[in-house]
């Protein structure tokens, strides 16, 4: 009789944290964010008080000394700032609604990743995550038929055009890694039809960046596939020739790829960075205002560039300056921004040493996605757990070596 393997709870754990997507209620935005971040906190919980907590210390050991250190001061400054600041516990702890960016996410954020550390490779290589994947982008499309009907940004589970698109592009990278390394017909299938609608899903977002990524993507799948699979080579031709030609084709729905929207975009985003970067040095070189604020300076109407002074008139304020690295300037400290980016650094270079090519694009994607979005709870928790997977195969490596010697 055919014995049945156990499933890995921690391996369970990391799907269903990627899976946090699918945590949704129809119409009701708060309410799926409120979720997703009870979510959260349960499984960092489950990390640090049952017999994960071994495996969590483990890879904490584990870590090289550089990367613990920034870690440490990374955390004291994270706290040192939410001590400072004069709201009330809840918000310190929880943040603002919906975000949920409080101290107790970003403590989750690094509890998981550490915790999660030595199976986070094997874990998004895995058909749960390949399953995972597939219904997230099905369902995206689903509830946002409407959108896709007339023109408008899907947004899908992820909430926001932006951040869906990112997370497509990851299904998408998953999707043709998949294809390249699964045998049976079944999940070559499974993974073909991923890369195929996650694409699809990216050039309906409409997102410039997403677009951007996913040609990068593609470029890349044709030259590593080129002699391995003609199904790779395909989708990421197609793929390359959509986010190029469609925007020019249709342009009516496709209105924001016109040169003037385009040029409008980009002089918006570099505006709100110039304003946010000369804010952070002057207020927040060491010590942040906690996560709980809003961006002082570009909801300053007698600050800002006229652009965002428009924005400002209309009653809209900024919840984030659209990158990870300044709103971690914000909320904790230049010193824990400066940090991350170390950490991001060291764990780029770790792929690239051990030519970790598959992690390397998937830590590309999200750090794209850093750099040009809001954080999220979906997209900033995989920002740490491949960045913290980096460093397991390098030990590995050097431990084999040791007990070589």
């Amino acid at each position: 009789m055919k014995q049945i393997k156990a499933v890995d709870p921690r391996l369970l754990l990391f799907c269903m944290l990627l899976a946090l997507p699918l945590f949704y209620v129809i119409d009701q935005p708060l309410v799926s964010r409120a979720i997703r971040f009870s979510v959260l906190l349960l499984a960092s919980l489950l990390v640090v008080s049952t017999s994960m907590r071994h495996q969590l210390v483990q890879n904490w050991r584990g870590l090289p000394k550089l990367a613990r250190y920034t870690v440490m001061g990374m955390t004291a400054m994270m706290v040192l700032s939410t001590v400072r600041t004069a709201d009330t516990v809840e918000v310190r702890l929880f943040g603002l609604t919906p975000e949920y960016l409080g101290l107790l996410t970003w403590a989750s954020f690094l509890a998981v990743a550490i915790g999660l550390t030595d199976i986070a490779q094997k874990a998004v290589r895995s058909k749960i995550t390949l399953l995972v994947m597939l219904v997230c982008m099905l369902g995206s499309l689903y509830i946002n038929q409407f959108y896709i009907r007339y023109g408008f940004r899907v947004s899908g589970l992820l909430l926001q055009a932006t951040s869906m698109g990112m997370f497509a592009c990851l299904a998408y990278a998953i999707g043709l890694k998949s294809i390249l390394v699964q045998r049976r017909l079944l999940w070559k299938s499974m993974s073909g039809a991923l890369a195929c609608v996650a694409a699809a899903t990216v050039v309906l977002t409409q997102s410039r960046v997403s677009y951007f990524v996913l040609a990068v993507l593609s470029a890349g799948a044709i030259v590593v596939a080129w002699r391995r699979s003609k199904i790779v080579v395909g989708i990421a031709l197609v793929a390359l020739l959509a986010v190029s030609v469609l925007p020019r084709l249709e342009t009516d729905y496709f209105d924001r790829f016109g040169a003037s929207s385009v040029n409008r975009g980009v002089s918006y985003r570099l505006s709100l960075y110039k304003t946010s970067g000369l804010d952070i040095v002057k207020h927040n070189s060491v010590v942040g205002n906690g996560a709980n604020s809003l961006p002082p300076a570009i909801n300053n109407q007698n600050e800002v560039p006229e652009d965002i002074k428009k924005s400002l008139q209309t009653g809209e304020l900024f919840m984030s300056t659209h990158s990870l690295y300044f709103d971690v300037a914000y909320y904790f400290g230049l010193v824990s921004s400066v940090s991350l980016l170390v950490l991001t650094i060291i764990a780029a270079h770790r792929y690239v040493r051990s030519r970790g090519y598959f992690m390397l694009a998937l830590f590309g994607i999200l750090i794209a996605n850093a750099l040009c979005n809001t954080p999220s709870l979906e997209l900033t928790l995989p920002y740490f757990m491949v960045l913290f997977a980096a460093f397991w195969p390098t030990k590995l490596a050097d431990r084999h070596a040791s007990k070589a010697t």
